[in-house]
């Protein structure tokens, strides 16, 4: 239960865009900070993929540790790019 309080208050934040997003590339959720960014709704970010919404330039970037995490080569997966 500490564990599970411990996820939504780290998701929840406001200081960082966090997302869960499916293996084949779907956002499932997002927290405030994120839609707030980006400038989308919840219902509107969670009915597009990540290839939508990531820069072109970055999205090989995001491919590459999509599969990476899809090979169970990673747990989660951590980085930095720009939106659309």
């Amino acid at each position: 239960k500490d564990a599970q309080e411990r996820l939504r208050a780290t998701f929840s934040q406001r200081a960082v865009g966090i997302a869960y997003v499916s293996a084949d590339g779907r956002y499932m959720e997002a927290n405030a900070h994120l839609l707030e960014l980006l400038g989308y709704s919840h219902d509107e970010l969670c009915s597009m993929t990540t290839k939508e919404v990531i820069h072109p330039d970055d999205f090989p970037k995001v491919f590459d540790n999509r599969r990476l995490f899809n090979a169970n080569e990673c747990q989660t997966v951590v980085g930095e790019m720009r939106y659309i």
